[in-house]
């Protein structure tokens, strides 16, 4: 018998590692942190890429929360607003940027992140 190798499907990894970034635009509470979560613990032992997506993303995720966190403390300086402003469309512009990355299958690292994974 001859061995057959099979090649891991480059599709379906740069589907998972692109919805590990667009959860991140799912607008119920903690969805953004746990969802590239939950995709990196379903697929780390499976997909290298797959995994480095969803740790990258997760990682933007917990700071942006903690952007936001510090922002809503410091809208009683009123810059606070302004602050909130900006970090939710830098979020916004900055996943989807990663999400057409997955897509081509090229590797994306948040800028200002602190990596938590």
């Amino acid at each position: 018998m001859t061995e057959v190798t099979i090649e891991p499907n480059l599709e379906i990894e740069r589907n998972w590692a692109m919805l590990s970034h667009l959860l991140a635009l799912v607008p119920i509470p903690l969805v953004p942190v746990l969802g590239p979560l939950l995709i990196w613990l379903i697929k780390r032992g499976e997909s290298p890429f797959v995994e480095a997506h969803a740790k990258e993303s997760a990682s933007f995720q917990m700071t942006v929360l903690l952007a936001l966190l510090i922002s809503g403390w410091l809208c009683l300086f009123i810059i606070g607003f302004l602050l909130i402003i900006g970090v939710l469309i830098a979020d916004v512009v900055l996943i989807i940027t990663a999400a057409f990355k997955a897509k081509k299958g090229e590797h994306f690292r948040y800028p200002f992140t602190l990596r938590f994974f």
